[in-house]
């Protein structure tokens, strides 16, 4: 079953390739322009994100990402001076990632990899990092044994996962009511298919947070929102709510970041 699954998540994650259609419209895949123009609007809408790439760059070394996609993070922390690589379930992506790395002429080696058994030495790289992808594997808890297994002493991490933000309370809400009214479903297929339409997605409380990474001291959690809402006609007025407020974003927001040391 779990095989199963991950081929599933693999060809999903293949076939949707955050900021890829982004990167498309600006110039031919695979040039610099291309890249750039991806990563240009990546950090358009995730603006919260590269005071959290800094401190985490902070100290220099070796780092790895797991679930990279298109590679862009990898590519901001290269340019800031660290050396990276990449583990990706999905083939296709870890070839374009590495022809960014090719194109921007930065160094970086970017390879196919389950987050859940990485193929890489306990106590060789100085951080990790990872933004929302260990919440779409079946073992979550297990790839952040991982992260902590590669880190050396006092390695610092930095993970997104999904939050239970308001997002999750209204699907949660509708799954008890269609429940009291006698329909029975698997809650976590229900929630992966309500929430963001794929194989598999979990989210998290803070208290779920602290026990999965149970094993790391100084563990730091701080609540974003999806940068993507600023564009949709619909929603972008409870993106900027929610950023007037900050305790309406500590309790709704959308991505969980977690700072944490080994």
């Amino acid at each position: 079953m779990t095989a199963a699954l991950k081929g599933k998540i693999q060809a999903f994650w293949s076939a949707q390739v955050p900021y890829l259609e982004e990167g498309q419209a600006g110039a031919p895949a695979g040039s610099r322009d291309f890249y750039l123009s991806a990563d240009g609007k990546r950090y358009e809408y995730e603006s919260y994100l590269p005071p959290y790439l800094a401190r985490l760059a902070r100290g220099g070394g070796k780092l790895l990402e797991v679930g990279f996609g298109l590679g862009g993070d990898l590519r901001h922390l290269a340019r800031s001076g660290m050396w990276v690589a990449g583990a990706d379930l999905s083939p296709s992506n870890a070839r374009i990632a590495q022809t960014g790395f090719v194109s921007l002429q930065l160094p970086g080696r970017a390879l196919a990899a389950d987050g859940e058994a990485l193929p890489f030495r306990t106590e060789s790289f100085d951080a990790a990092y990872s933004f929302g992808a260990l919440h779409h594997t079946p073992d979550t808890r297990r790839a952040i044994g991982e992260l902590h297994r590669i880190l050396k002493p006092n390695g610092r991490c930095l993970v997104m996962l999904y939050h239970q933000g308001l997002a999750y309370r209204l699907i949660s809400l509708k799954f008890d009511l269609l429940k009291l009214f006698g329909v029975e479903q698997d809650r976590e297929r229900y929630v992966s298919r309500a929430y963001d339409q794929t194989p598999l997605s979990k989210l998290y409380s803070p208290d779920d947070l602290r026990g999965l990474f149970s094993a790391f001291r100084n563990v730091r959690i701080s609540i974003e929102n999806y940068g993507g809402l600023k564009e949709n006609r619909f929603y972008f007025w409870f993106y900027h709510l929610l950023q007037v407020f900050p305790p309406l974003k500590i309790k709704f927001g959308s991505f969980a970041m977690v700072e944490a040391v080994k």
